[in-house]
């Protein structure tokens, strides 16, 4: 189920600030070193501020539906669903990195980080953000690079120092007043394994009005539904 759900983190990155409906196509590569590479596609729903529902369409048809610390997983053909409790809200790292865009540094002061170096080189800033204490010990800075404006990349260390993690952003389109990238790649270091991720978005359609059937979603009568608690 881990790749059909597209790789969930519990993460507390801030969902961003766009505060408009967003409706906008996806097409998700995922590549590491077993052979082959996982894909998905499908159309994210999101309503602010967290309530987010995904129609995926391949590999399988199935709807994600996202609501601060619940998740349910819907299966149409096959009648089937799971609903997942957690204890921390969940999130959509790929989707995240997607429309965090729009918040400052990342909303990274609000999460206590605090910017501890800054310098240019060439056409890029480079930002460093230290954790707060309380959490000094399980993570470590986390480093921006901005280029004409917009975020270029967001890198991930450990409280050791070590890159654990790097986000790329590319391909910006202007939706209404804002920038967002159509283009997100990610490579990240676990363990001896690394890997590799592309999002590409097309087609964002952004203060528009949710399809009924995404805003009053509903898990069908008759369905089986698996309780999960994480």
């Amino acid at each position: 189920m881990a790749s059909i759900v597209l790789c969930l983190v519990l993460s507390q990155i801030l969902i961003a600030e766009i505060k408009d409906n967003l409706i906008v196509n996806f097409s998700r590569l995922l590549t590491n070193k077993k052979p082959g590479v996982d894909s998905v596609k499908g159309t994210i729903f999101y309503q602010p501020p967290n309530d987010i529902l995904i129609y995926v369409t391949e590999p399988v048809n199935q709807h994600l539906k996202f609501n601060d610390k619940t998740l349910v997983i819907y299966y149409p053909d096959e009648k089937k669903a799971f609903r997942i409790q957690a204890r921390v809200p969940f999130v959509l790292p790929f989707f995240q990195a997607f429309i965090s865009l729009t918040n400052k540094n990342l909303g990274l002061a609000e999460m206590g980080y605090t910017l501890s170096q800054s310098e240019k080189r060439g056409d890029t800033l480079i930002t460093r953000w230290v954790p707060p204490a309380r959490i000094k010990k399980a993570v470590g800075p986390i480093i921006i690079g901005m280029v004409n404006d917009q975020v270029g990349f967001m890198e991930m260390q450990n409280s050791k120092g070590r890159t654990i993690g790097r986000v790329s952003y590319s391909d910006y389109s202007k939706i209404g007043n804002i920038m967002l990238p159509m283009r997100v790649s990610a490579v990240r270091y676990l363990g001896k394994d690394t890997t590799y991720e592309t999002v590409y978005y097309s087609n964002p359609r952004l203060n528009v009005k949710l399809p009924d059937e995404v805003v009053n979603f509903q898990i069908p009568k008759g369905t089986e539904i698996k309780e999960v608690s994480w």
